[in-house]
């Protein structure tokens, strides 16, 4: 039985330290200001190159002032999307409680899968995961970050939402960890079985299409093969080259 961990999005964090810019500024500032003193000092210097100097001087005052504004826009910019978020945040934690019906649950369909009598330690667990899985309430939520999800559905909501999520979690990876097993055992039918039903759940593991394509490649359906390349085309995930370049090398 796995065991229930809430889901957490890492939001990046816009707030920029005031103080450390504040400081950069100043330092910037006082800088160019020695360096207007020090030319001034050597001005009166007559055998001193002042000219070179100046040159060297404009430029310096030139890079602080571009450095200068460039950190107080940022700054300002980081600001207004901190309250931004401050403020949506605020509103998803006052959002009341939302019917749940809508969402789309997945169902583990029991008779369809290859269920082995007295499979191996590793294909054991993968059913036995399964198995458990299939009481439970899974919810494809993977990219909604949980403010999303609080503005939707409700703040109340979010831990069984978060449950919900990582259930999804656990069973496209149990997917997975159980197709590549029955493969290395021999099975290539039932990891076909196992694999296509990762790619109806929604799944965008990479792992899942390449190993489904080397079923594909094995049994010679080319067919099959070509509509699971582009569906991967249609994937919305960074890893969609990586997968295409891994399909295509197997199919060489």
């Amino acid at each position: 039985m796995t065991a229930v961990q809430y889901r957490y999005y890492n939001i990046p964090s816009t707030e920029l330290n005031t103080s450390g810019a504040t400081i950069a500024i100043i330092i910037i500032d006082i800088t160019t200001t020695r360096i207007f003193f020090i030319l001034y000092a050597c001005k009166i210097n007559h055998n001193f190159p002042f000219r070179r100097l100046s040159m060297i001087f404009i430029i310096v005052l030139i890079l602080s002032l571009a450095f200068t504004a460039f950190v107080k826009y940022t700054y300002r910019r980081d600001r207004l999307t901190e309250s931004a978020y401050l403020e949506r945040e605020s509103r998803a934690n006052a959002t009341r409680r939302q019917s749940l019906d809508s969402l789309d649950y997945i169902t583990i369909p029991l008779d369809s899968l290859p269920f082995f009598s007295n499979p191996s330690k590793e294909i054991a667990s993968c059913q036995e995961t399964i198995r458990h899985l299939a009481s439970c309430r899974i919810v494809n939520l993977q990219g909604i970050t949980n403010t999303d999800l609080k503005l939707t559905y409700g703040a109340a909501n979010l831990p069984a939402l978060s449950e919900y999520d990582n259930n999804y979690a656990s069973l496209t990876g149990t997917i997975v960890k159980w197709g590549e097993q029955l493969i290395n055992e021999g099975h290539v039918e039932e990891a076909v079985r196992v694999l296509e039903f990762g790619i109806e759940c929604g799944t965008d593991t990479s792992s899942n299409y390449i190993l489904l394509a080397s079923c594909y490649i094995k049994n010679g359906d080319s067919d099959k093969f070509n509509n699971l390349r582009n569906r991967v085309h249609m994937l919305n995930t960074p890893m969609k080259k990586y997968i295409l370049k891994k399909m295509d090398e197997l199919n060489a």
